[in-house]
């Protein structure tokens, strides 16, 4: 299952970027009488910043790198990861945006799908962090 779970951790970041350089492109976009159309809420834009350093959160869990991963001690576990993702895609979601809106159902899903993993296999989900003391 971490065959599986792996390269869905992986689009997820991936949806993140992708979502990250079009929110910046619709912040850079000017509509025809020359003002800016993007939104006035300022949570959207600190969302925006943070999306970069969610996503590589998401790949250093996924590549096992050490040096970080021993301060964020939850995305050892397929769990830990899987709310993780599931919490950055409801934070992502904005019902005015249809990129935001596909991001963050995606990443609710491939959450849940590690969660699932989490509990069905929780033996094979814990057991390459038992050999592996950070």
């Amino acid at each position: 299952m971490s065959k599986i779970s792996k390269p869905l951790n992986y689009i997820s970041a991936l949806g993140l970027i992708g979502d990250f350089i079009a929110r910046w492109v619709m912040i850079s976009k000017k509509d025809s009488d020359g003002k800016s159309s993007a939104p006035k809420d300022p949570f959207y834009y600190f969302l925006t910043i943070y999306m970069l350093p969610f996503a590589f959160l998401i790949i250093i869990a996924e590549a096992e790198w050490r040096r970080v991963l021993k301060y964020v001690l939850f995305l050892k576990s397929q769990a830990g990861r899987g709310i993780f993702i599931m919490f950055v895609g409801l934070l992502v979601f904005e019902e005015k945006h249809a990129n935001d809106i596909a991001t963050s159902i995606t990443l609710i899903l491939i959450g849940a799908f590690n969660l699932i993993i989490a509990w069905v296999f929780p033996a094979i989900a814990h057991f390459k962090y038992l050999k592996k003391d950070l």
